[in-house]
């Protein structure tokens, strides 16, 4: 994961990255918004999509 992080694209650049790891859970996070979960994760480089586990799941947010 760590070999591909400097080729994020700059869309992505100041994004926040959420990493579970140091508390047992092997995952990392990202908040992102686009038009579908293809172009999503066709933003991040290889080693972040690794393994077939990495998926774009859609989420409404809102404010109060």
């Amino acid at each position: 994961m760590e070999s591909d992080i400097d080729q994020l694209p700059p869309v992505l650049s100041g994004i926040d990255f959420y990493c579970t790891c140091p508390f047992g859970e092997h995952a990392y996070y990202l908040f992102l918004e686009g038009d579908s979960s293809d172009e999503i994760l066709g933003l991040l480089p290889p080693s972040l999509r690794a393994g077939g586990t990495t998926r774009a799941v859609p989420y409404q947010v809102w404010q109060l």
